[in-house]
């Protein structure tokens, strides 16, 4: 079965563009099926989708700035590889913890994520022990692994209530639960939920911000792949290319 051009373009556009990118491709590939001669894609389209390619198959800065597209668009995007991250920390014992949260926030400018945790977690305890942690996105389809190291940090109480008044009703449940998560319970029915415990749930709400000192990416490719490592400092971004 032969592929209208329509459908050659949008399906080369699918794929080569990153999580995050879908609304860039939808605007332009309406030009691109113009372009399109006898259902082939012509090299005038050949060299606007290598211009999109330049994300991750570009320079540096092309790179990062893609990389951070990509996770800020994962803030909203439910569906994206990239709405959820794996968070590994050191307990005060000295053993590693990982465990896979949902990405709630992300700022560029201020090189920092954020996502939401109970209070009374054992992550709470990990993270005043030894605030250093990584993180770790995958998206298969996109061929794209992000690695960050960070420092943990609670947010202030002013803005936990901020967040928490924004907080839909459905999702301040998890925080009204009357034990710690971790805690024995003969059967998972047997959980109990309190209302008006701990301010209706938001005692427990605990907002962590990680702000990132190093961020790598790792991009797969048949034709190469590439991987890029940076580290950001007072006086700016130390940017390289190292070997996948």
């Amino acid at each position: 079965m032969t592929m209208s051009p329509a459908a050659r373009v949008r399906a080369y556009c699918l794929r080569v563009f990153p999580t995050g990118y879908s609304k860039r491709c939808n605007k332009t590939h309406s030009l691109w099926v113009q372009k399109a001669v006898g259902g082939h894609v012509t090299a005038e389209i050949q060299d606007d989708l290598r211009h999109i390619e330049d994300g991750f198959t570009g320079d540096l800065e092309a790179g990062l700035a893609a990389t951070w597209q990509v996770l800020c668009d994962g803030v909203t995007q439910r569906r994206s590889p990239f709405h959820l991250m794996t968070v590994a920390t050191v307990s005060s014992g000295g053993d590693p913890q990982v465990r896979t949260v949902v990405l709630r926030g992300c700022d560029q400018k201020g090189k920092w994520l954020r996502f939401n945790t109970d209070s009374r977690s054992p992550k709470i305890d990990d993270i005043e022990s030894n605030p250093s942690a990584s993180l770790l996105f995958y998206g298969a389809k996109e061929k794209l692994q992000i690695r960050l190291k960070v420092k943990l940090e609670r947010v202030g109480v002013a803005e936990r209530d901020e967040m928490w008044a924004r907080t839909p009703s459905y999702s301040r449940e998890c925080y009204q639960v009357t034990t710690a998560p971790g805690s024995d319970v003969r059967s998972p029915e047997a959980t109990q939920f309190d209302a008006h415990q701990a301010d209706g749930g938001r005692e427990n709400f605990a907002p962590i911000r990680a702000r990132v000192d190093e961020l790598e990416w790792l991009y797969l490719s048949a034709k190469r792949h590439r991987r890029a490592h940076y580290i950001f400092t007072e006086s700016g971004v130390k940017a390289r290319w190292v070997v996948p």
